[in-house]
């Protein structure tokens, strides 16, 4: 289809067909990861029908649209970068990121040690400060919650981290390292006092 496009982009009549299935072509190039070339095709193509038609604002207003468009995808894919199975930097527990409505939470799924030597049956939170909760599962816990996305700092903030082992709570920043790698930072107050631990992609 590209191929097809690109051959007949000097056709006005073809350039009329892609206006009026405008959006039919926005989805065959944006959920396909197609927004470079969807981009630059488009700003061609506005540019022919400027020059043509001389209805500048009304493809001007055209243009700032799908740019607008193209940003919020972009930011979208960023933000669920986070969402997967990452093992903590001393990989003795993986924890599972996902979306809760409009923030980002995560769960343990796996621990390396899930038998407690003194019980013979599964850990629990017998390190949290409220005894009520020390008989809840060490699996299945929920220890991420509250994240959200900035877009401009471009990392996961306003979280909270849990750690069961000490039964303490922080403040918790997330920064994306690279696609498989999280630098997860634990404060107390501000960030700068605190620790950072790094996390692994495993899916």
């Amino acid at each position: 289809m590209r191929s097809y496009l690109c051959r007949n982009l000097l056709n006005f009549n073809e350039l009329r067909f892609l206006q009026n299935n405008f959006f039919e072509f926005f989805h065959f190039y944006i959920f396909r990861d197609k927004m470079t070339g969807y981009v630059i095709f488009y700003c061609l193509f506005l540019l022919k029908l400027i020059l043509q038609n001389n209805s500048f604002m009304k493809y001007l207003i055209l243009l700032n649209l799908l740019f607008a468009c193209s940003q919020s995808i972009n930011a979208q894919k960023n933000a669920d970068q986070i969402i997967g199975t990452w093992q903590t930097g001393a990989g003795n527990a993986k924890v599972e990121i996902y979306k809760n409505a409009n923030s980002f939470q995560g769960k343990i799924v796996w621990l390396s040690e899930p038998i407690d030597p003194t019980t013979n049956k599964p850990k629990t939170d017998v390190k949290h400060p409220n005894s009520a909760l020390h008989n809840r599962p060490i699996m299945g816990l929920i220890n991420l919650w509250g994240f959200s996305f900035n877009e401009q700092e471009g990392n996961w903030e306003k979280g909270h981290i849990y750690d069961p082992k000490s039964g303490k709570e922080y403040k918790c920043t997330i920064t994306a390292k690279d696609k498989n790698s999280l630098n997860v930072r634990g404060f107390i107050g501000f960030s700068m006092i605190g620790r950072t631990d790094i996390w692994t992609r495993i899916k």
